[in-house]
């Protein structure tokens, strides 16, 4: 059972200290949100996902197949794309580098469907810029050729 919380763990353990680390920057600017805003936004969404993990992680009734459990190698490389993805936003602008990042996320968390993929990444896409850069005006990284 311990075994099957380990990952939902160290997620919600990354996501309340990345929440920490952020808390020292201001939430608003002079013009609208401020610095801290968009890493608290993130932390909570990285947060619900892990509580979603631990509620998938949480014993059931007798189960008829056995269920693949989300893994450390999972685990690393969604961390590592994130990683790849905050480096690339400054060089690729916001949509071109979180269009993949969100399809490849959805890949190495199982969907194989290119349907959902594809849709995934879009509605993503365009629903946090949406959120962000028209309801709330945070200006997203735009590609330097444009």
């Amino acid at each position: 059972m311990l075994a099957r919380l380990r990952v939902p763990l160290v997620v919600l353990a990354v996501a309340g200290a990345w929440a920490w680390l952020a808390s020292g920057l201001p939430l608003r600017g002079p013009g609208g949100p401020g610095p801290g805003f968009v890493p608290l936004l993130l932390s909570g969404v990285l947060a619900l996902l892990g509580i979603l993990l631990l509620l998938q992680a949480a014993p059931r009734g007798a189960r008829t197949e056995p269920r693949r459990e989300p893994g450390w190698r999972q685990a690393g490389l969604v961390v590592g794309l994130l990683a790849v993805y905050v480096g690339a936003l400054a060089h690729l602008g916001y949509a071109t580098a979180t269009l993949p990042f969100v399809g490849l996320g959805v890949w190495l968390c199982g969907g194989r469907s290119p349907l959902l993929v594809a849709g995934t990444a879009v509605g993503f896409t365009v629903t946090a810029w949406l959120v962000l850069g028209v309801l709330f005006g945070v200006p997203l990284p735009r590609a330097p050729w444009r």
